[in-house]
């Protein structure tokens, strides 16, 4: 009896943490995530830019000084040489799952303010001491 228990209660774990690992499962799309997900599941309610700190309240309502846009931490320049493509479009076409994973990483993607996106281009992230700021109120730094 113990056994027939036991083999019920593994079967049950088991059915149970299948369900619930795939109701967990990561979107592995970044148009996905940037449309549907991003500024409405992660920041409905705003939040802080990457570089600057900049408050916003929802990116689809802008005020005149900031845009803002999502930004990979980690560039995709960077991801394209480590998988050999040219390009973004190369890479999606060749259906590289790796690259279709890295593109869409939440942990990778972070609000930015548009200027300080746009001047950082697909130079790594990360602390640039001594260098003057490109921007008032902001401690965004560029390295060359």
């Amino acid at each position: 009896m113990k056994l027939i228990i036991r083999t019920i209660s593994f079967l049950f774990i088991a059915v149970f943490l299948n369900f619930s690992y795939s109701e967990t499962l990561p979107i592995e799309d970044y148009d996905e995530i940037s449309e549907n997900i991003f500024w409405n599941d992660l920041y409905p309610g705003g939040g802080w830019s990457l570089y600057c700190g900049y408050r916003f309240e929802n990116a689809l309502t802008a005020n005149e000084e900031h845009l803002f846009v999502i930004e990979h931490i980690y560039p995709i320049r960077q991801m394209l040489e480590f998988l050999n493509c040219e390009s973004r479009r190369q890479c999606r076409l060749k259906k590289n799952s790796k690259f279709i994973r890295m593109e869409a990483d939440m942990q990778n993607l972070y609000p930015a303010w548009q200027d300080a996106s746009v001047a950082r281009r697909n130079r790594a992230y990360g602390m640039v001491d001594g260098e003057s700021w490109r921007f008032d109120n902001c401690d965004f730094e560029r390295s060359l």
